[in-house]
């Protein structure tokens, strides 16, 4: 008796291609979650370096040149403390310094704050449709005049 014998190759081609770009698309977010993580980590650090170079610089001759007013936001930042915060994102590597938006301010005596917000590209373009208006990373560091 003759065994008859399907040819299936065709069928376990198509089934590859659907699992391979399910799993490519699943590896690729993956990959770009990691670089936000990595992003806002780099973040959260620049905002930490730029207040702490706020406070040492308080001992200047001339504090009010570094740090603002009591109660007082500066948008352009404190002079010198926009560039220690470019020169940290320069080293983070992932960061554009042209994205960022610095904001120190003095919300008391004993305070400086220094406030992060980076627009994040998106590395591969995957969950651009999905925000509606980009993300924005953040971060706050406060550290006490000492």
């Amino acid at each position: 008796m003759p065994l008859c014998r399907k040819d299936n190759g065709g069928q376990e081609l198509v089934e590859y291609a659907i699992v391979f770009f399910v799993l490519f698309l699943l590896i690729l977010g993956i990959i770009e979650f990691g670089i936000i993580i990595f992003s806002q980590n780099s973040v959260t650090n620049v905002a930490r370096e730029g207040a702490r170079w706020s406070v040492v610089r308080r001992s200047s001759p001339d504090p009010s040149t570094y740090i603002p007013a009591i109660g007082g936001s500066v948008n352009e930042t404190c002079p010198g403390t926009h560039a220690v915060v470019v020169a940290a994102c320069t080293k983070a590597l992932a960061l554009d310094p042209g994205q960022l938006a610095v904001t120190v301010s003095r919300p008391n005596a004993a305070e400086i704050s220094v406030e992060i917000r980076y627009d994040y590209n998106p590395f591969f373009g995957l969950i651009e449709p999905f925000l509606p208006s980009g993300l924005t990373l953040g971060s706050r560091s406060t550290m006490r005049l000492e």
